[in-house]
Parts: structure tokens; C-alpha cells; sequence
């Protein structure tokens, strides 16, 4: 679908109406709702103009998922509302009830006004990262008939990366640069904070799909900027059975292969946290700094498992039936914010583990990670499904 929007003149968008038998509003006898107004004299009127983001953010349009590479990859946009037109290209976006010439609307003192819309912010970041992330949140709030097609719905808008990204399993990987790392990186996503404490009962996991990928979990999610070890090693099995090792040296028609032979089993190398470094106190999990004698803040934990099982969680991850992997540290610009690590949450299957979440938990400002691994933490091989 990349490939169709991108050359398209021109893309209509029906974004009125509850289903994709509403027709297209001012079309034939498909009504719209009328504009406020207010009449000043026989010759002057008040129109009230909402802005294109207004107008589409609430539809049903923009809550399904398979709508969005269809406003985001088209050039050319002219989407229709229940109220009226808007155009809107990768530059501006004009209303219908905006009767302005063109070379006055590309005045400067006008553009200023007219820049964006509804898809340009999420479209035309200059920071490949960051216009993943938005995209990333704003297409997992989005709903889907059939839970298979999560990553179907995704993959125009996963190809229009192409050649800077590639993926496997819907996470990012860079083709240029840093390419093990990315992929780390990429398993720290999480659902959403405000989400996930209104909805988390009713997360479901897809089967389709490895538990270590967003796509196995329905919910709104979101990613962080993770700095990953250099130590840490990453290994893929494709679909014959060979294995591909991911490196840096890794070519972009070895990445390929991935995105499309990769089955649900990696072996990632990486530090799986001592359970004998968590201490509880008053129904909460720290962990110890023998060697300062200090504790750090209390851990975060995501789990799917429902409310009820909040307490058993925590006491199977301090007797080490679950495992904490880590997969990397947010660090932030302003020192005086303390970094976090974050580990997956992986419970036993079979010769394997299964995500069942994510554990965060904060360092002092002046903490090493690595240090505090390599002390805390056994370095070794463990397989994801």
C-alpha cells in the first residue's frame, strides 16, 4: 500500500460516517452537518471553522487501524468530514470554507497558519526515531476486526522506512547504523501508563505473534529511548532452521530475510537480574546496592496477568520463577534525572521465556549500570518465543 499512496495523484479520505458504507459527505445525497454561523448584515456572515485536526481526530475513521497509512503515506490528501473538505498536502493544509489564492495563502505572514494538519507532525519529523514513536502511539490506540492484521495493517508505513529501517516482527531495526542496538532498544516498548491502569484486565495476547513483539498484545503502547550494552548479542532463526547472528557487519539482504523468514525464537545474550539483588519492603521491590548499602527506588512492573496477580508477580520474581532481562537503560539529557534500567519480565516455556511484561526501576544519578550488572546480574544465553 506504500507503493499505491505514494504515487496516487491524489488520495480521498472518508472520514465521516460510522462505516465504509456512509458514502462521501456533500456527495450525491450524502448530507453533512451544517456550520455554525452568525449573520452581521445582508452582505456579512460569521462561519465557525474548525481546525482539519479537530474535524478527524474524533471520527471513527481515525480509529481504525488500517486508515492510517492511508493519511499518512498519501502525498495528497482531500479528506471528507461530516462538516466539509480539507486539503491537505506534505506542506499545508486548507479548509474548503477558506476562499483564499493560492499565492496568498503561500504568503509568509499565512503559511505560518496553515502548516500541518492532521498527519504532518507524525509524517515529517526530521528524526527518524521520533517519527516512529508518534506513529507507533498513534496506530496501537487504533482498533482492528482481526488481531492477525496487526502488523499487516503497519507494514505500508514499516516499508515507506525502507532502506534507513527494516523490521522484524513490527520492531525497528536500522539498516545504517547501529543495528543490534536498535533492535534492543526496540524490545523496551510498553503499554501505555494511562491505558494500561484503566485496561489492563483485558490485555489478550495474539498467538500469531512472538510474545517479545508489541503485535502480540492488543492495548495502546509506547516506546522509549533506550541505550543499549555493547555486550549484549543478538541471534535469529529463520524459517529453514539456519541461524543469523545480528551485528553491525549484518547486510541489508541479511535484514531483509529477517523481516520476512524470522520465526517467533531468538536467542538474545544479555545480563538476567540475580534474584537475590531484590529485597522487599512494605509490599514493594527494591534493589540492593551491596556495595553502597543502599537501596534504589521502588521497581515498576507491567504485567499481563491481571490485577489479582499483583502481589504473586512480585514474590515469583523475587524466588526467581520469572526472570528479569535486561534490555537496556533510558538515560536523559538532564543530569540530574536519574536513569532507569528496563528488563523483560519473561516467564518459563517450555526450554524458552514469554514476555509478561516490563519491570523499570530508577539508579542515583551517579550510578553505572554495567557496574551494577556485572555485579548484581549472570551474563548468558536465553531464548524468547
Amino acid at each position: 500500500m506504500d507503493l499505491i499512496y505514494a504515487t496516487a495523484a491524489l488520495t480521498l479520505v472518508a472520514a465521516a460516517g460510522s462505516d465504509s458504507d456512509h458514502g462521501l459527505s456533500g456527495v450525491g445525497l450524502t448530507a453533512r452537518n451544517p456550520l455554525n454561523s452568525v449573520e452581521v448584515s445582508n452582505s456579512l456572515r460569521f462561519v465557525s471553522v474548525k481546525h482539519a485536526e479537530d474535524c478527524i481526530r474524533d471520527t471513527t475513521w481515525a480509529t481504525r487501524a488500517w486508515t492510517l497509512q492511508e493519511g499518512l503515506l498519501a502525498k495528497r490528501r482531500l479528506v471528507f468530514t461530516s462538516e466539509q473538505m480539507f486539503f491537505e498536502c506534505q506542506e499545508m493544509q486548507v479548509a474548503e470554507t477558506v476562499a483564499v489564492p493560492l499565492e496568498v495563502l503561500h504568503e509568509s505572514h499565512v503559511t505560518s497558519r496553515l502548516e500541518g494538519g492532521y498527519f504532518h507532525a507524525m509524517a515529517n519529523h526530521h528524526i527518524l526515531y521520533y517519527r516512529i514513536v508518534w506513529i507507533f502511539r498513534n496506530y496501537t490506540r487504533r482498533s482492528l476486526s482481526y488481531s492477525a492484521d496487526r502488523i499487516n495493517a503497519f507494514q505500508g508505513i514499516l516499508n515507506s522506512m525502507k532502506p534507513t529501517m527494516t523490521h522484524v516482527w513490527g520492531l525497528p531495526i536500522s539498516a545504517d547504523e547501529d543495528k543490534m542496538g536498535s533492535f534492543i532498544g526496540s524490545l523496551g516498548w510498553e503499554h501505555d501508563k494511562t491505558w494500561f491502569r484503566e485496561f489492563r484486565d483485558q490485555v489478550k495476547r495474539s498467538p500469531e505473534f512472538p510474545s517479545w513483539s508489541w503485535a502480540a498484545w492488543e492495548g495502546q503502547q509506547d516506546y522509549s529511548s533506550l541505550n543499549s550494552t555493547k555486550d549484549l548479542r543478538v541471534k535469529f532463526y529463520l524459517t529453514d532452521g539456519s541461524p543469523v547472528d545480528l551485528s553491525n557487519e549484518s547486510t541489508k539482504e541479511e535484514l531483509r530475510g529477517l523481516e520476512s523468514k524470522a520465526t517467533h525464537r531468538f536467542t538474545l545474550q544479555t545480563f538476567i537480574l540475580n534474584p537475590d539483588s531484590i529485597t522487599a519492603h512494605d509490599s514493594k521491590l527494591y534493589l540492593y546496592h551491596e556495595a553502597r548499602q543502599n537501596f534504589f527506588e521502588p521497581m515498576k512492573v507491567q504485567h499481563y496477568l491481571g490485577r489479582d496477580e499483583d502481589d504473586k508477580t512480585l514474590e515469583q520474581i523475587r524466588i526467581g520463577v520469572f526472570k528479569l532481562i535486561y534490555v537496556g537503560t533510558v538515560h536523559h539529557a538532564a543530569s540530574r534525572i536519574q536513569p532507569q534500567m528496563r528488563f523483560i519480565v519473561g516467564r518459563n516455556k517450555e526450554d524458552s521465556l514469554e514476555r509478561i511484561g516490563l519491570m523499570k526501576v530508577k539508579l542515583g544519578t551517579s550510578e553505572d549500570e554495567m557496574a551494577y550488572l556485572r555485579s548484581n546480574a549472570n551474563f548468558m544465553s536465553i531464548d524468547l518465543v
